[in-house]
């Protein structure tokens, strides 16, 4: 799998200093919740997991990630080791982030991805109300969309192995993405 920071730019994403406009808006956004200091990253929760409750950045997770149920969890050119969970309720916004192991979202309020490599398996699972957004993005193996609320907009990404949707509503919209073997049920060509 490529590196996250290349394939973001090969797709026409620079996230680099005087990038797009998009860029300023993450930046202005994990700015303003520095300042006002709504986000704070918690301490490890266990041995093997490190608990995210705020804004992590240019770091390496050793470990397992967990995203508590209700909390908001922002990753800026973060390195997940292990696998990561985002629990019922919960918000994550991941930019050039790699997740070595498995992604398990279950319930969670919103999800954006710009510019994310997950080297196992994504599991995608009840998001609402806000749309799951993923885009510029890899997963080397699985990525699985299961009813989802709010819309899902998976663009410009690439998936390994299998793209899987099923009771999203409104149905997933797929656009310049490529899946290794098979796309099925709401995301089929």
């Amino acid at each position: 799998m490529r590196h996250v920071r290349s394939a973001t730019r090969e797709r026409g994403v620079d996230l680099r200093e005087g990038g797009t406009s998009m860029k300023r808006r993450i930046v202005w956004v994990a700015a303003l919740a520095a300042v006002v200091g709504a986000l704070v990253v918690a301490p490890p929760a266990a041995a093997g997991s490190t608990t995210c409750a705020g804004v992590l950045a240019s770091t390496t997770v050793p470990d397992n990630l967990v995203v508590p149920p209700g909390e908001s969890c922002l990753l800026a050119r973060v390195t997940v080791n292990g696998n990561a969970s985002v629990g019922a309720g919960a918000s994550l916004v991941a930019v050039e982030t790699e997740f070595h192991g498995n992604l398990g979202i279950n319930g969670a309020a919103s999800v954006f991805q710009l510019g994310v490599s997950v080297g196992n398996n994504a599991s995608i699972v009840g998001t609402s109300p806000v749309a799951v957004i993923i885009f510029a993005s890899e997963f080397g193996q699985n990525l699985t969309l299961t009813g989802n609320l709010g819309g899902v907009f998976l663009t410009n990404s690439e998936v390994g192995r299998n793209l899987s949707c099923t009771g999203n509503n409104p149905p997933p919209v797929v656009a310049g993405t490529s899946v290794g073997k098979n796309a099925s049920g709401q995301c089929a060509p």
